[in-house]
């Protein structure tokens, strides 16, 4: 990661690991992707207390699961976005996330 990917929100990650371009975007629905994302992350770390992800790990995670051809925020809407957090967890090998996995 690049000291420029630290400086971009959620939004602007994930669009780029989309390889969509924010310029082709209205800056309305980069910003309703931003909120969406940020409730997401919130949601899960609800969901999963004591499980750690980073969210840079956690976008990359959401972006291979997502068709770059259809629009973001209805994939997003669709996914258990909660239990890919927990999934990413597991495969980042946090023991944690692996204990709530065999739990759940």
């Amino acid at each position: 990661m690049t000291e420029d990917d630290r400086s971009l929100g959620p939004a602007e990650m994930l669009l780029d690991l989309l390889g969509q371009r924010q310029a082709t975007l209205s800056s309305s629905l980069v910003e309703a992707l931003g909120e969406r994302l940020r409730e997401i992350l919130r949601q899960a770390r609800l969901a999963w207390p004591g499980v750690a992800v980073e969210e840079e790990a956690y976008w990359a995670f959401l972006a291979s699961r997502l068709d770059s051809r259809e629009g973001v925020l209805e994939q997003l809407d669709r996914l258990r976005t909660a239990d890919l957090y927990l999934a990413c967890a597991c495969l980042a090998g946090d023991e944690k996330a692996a204990r709530a996995f065999e739990e759940a």
